[in-house]
């Protein structure tokens, strides 16, 4: 019902009123329901904004293993917002949600490994994880694709193909990190 109002589907659209229902669901339990909350306090829709609020909604969420939680969780770690600046936590909340078929965590997961950030850059696994983003319909994978192939030697490269086919056929709970 929430997402009616949110989305204004036969009503107009209201963020307070959408608040109001994903509150109640939230303060149940319901995963889906924290990270909505979330969003409206990190975004500012029908609330003041509050990127630490949203970060504490994000948490619950991401503690009951919501793939959107812990990609929320893991962006305002990247970033600093509404937490204290934290690579190496983004980096395993995106590869936790990435491995639940997250394509958005895919495609960040695999920007940190290409930038470095928190860790030397992997290219090798930048792109599988590329890759797997870009398998997942995430268009914008391609930039970091592009220029891991280009660090790759074609030993490397065919390396990271057999390990992309290896991760699509098996499942992602074991695509290295």
């Amino acid at each position: 019902m929430g997402h009616m109002y949110e989305e204004g589907l036969g009503v107009a659209q209201n963020y307070t009123a959408a608040m109001e229902w994903y509150r109640k669901a939230a303060d149940g339990g319901l995963a889906e329901a924290q990270q909505n909350v979330g969003l409206l306090y990190y975004y500012g829709y029908g609330v003041a904004e509050n990127a630490r609020e949203a970060v504490r909604w994000f948490q619950m969420a991401a503690d009951q293993s919501l793939a959107a939680g812990e990609y929320m969780l893991a962006l305002a770690s990247q970033q600093g917002k509404g937490t204290s600046l934290d690579y190496a936590k983004a980096r395993r909340l995106f590869l936790s949600s990435a491995r639940k078929n997250y394509g958005d965590a895919q495609l960040m997961y695999a920007y940190m490994l290409q930038a470095g950030e928190g860790a030397d850059s992997m290219p090798l696994s930048a792109y599988v994880w590329g890759k797997i983003a870009e398998a997942n319909g995430v268009e914008a994978a391609i930039d970091v694709t592009s220029l891991s192939s280009i660090l790759l030697s074609d030993r490397e490269m065919a390396r990271a193909e057999s390990t992309i086919a290896q991760c699509l056929a098996e499942g992602l709970d074991n695509c290295p990190e």
